[in-house]
């Protein structure tokens, strides 16, 4: 069977590109929709959430957290969310699948 490409690339580089950068994902999206699976697009989505996830909490802890004179809690949880979104990327530039919970529940409500 032969492997996906998407813009000539292997799937998995694709997906890892688009972890480490998620506006190569829009430009995935954008150009080859067509071509892609249910899972393709999810992969692609779910990065878009966990980043929204991750920024987003990022700003709540720190808001929250620099009110309550505690900041340096906000950037400990912070870097424990950049850590697994680092290793996520790594994963999927091997090409082994690990779904982020909270991302991919949210990314299933978009992709249909």
């Amino acid at each position: 069977m032969e492997e996906k490409k998407y813009l000539g690339m292997p799937r998995n580089v694709n997906f890892g590109l688009t972890w480490l950068c998620f506006i190569f994902g829009i430009v995935l999206l954008a150009i080859e929709h067509e071509k892609m699976d249910k899972e393709d697009k999810l992969e692609i989505v779910s990065c878009f959430c966990a980043a929204g996830i991750l920024y987003t909490l990022g700003i709540i802890c720190s808001i929250v957290f620099s009110i309550l004179s505690i900041g340096w809690l906000g950037t400990i949880i912070f870097t424990v969310f950049e850590v697994l979104f680092i290793v996520k990327m790594i994963l999927a530039f091997l090409g082994k699948e690990w779904k982020v919970p909270l991302a991919y529940q949210l990314a299933e409500k978009f992709v249909k």
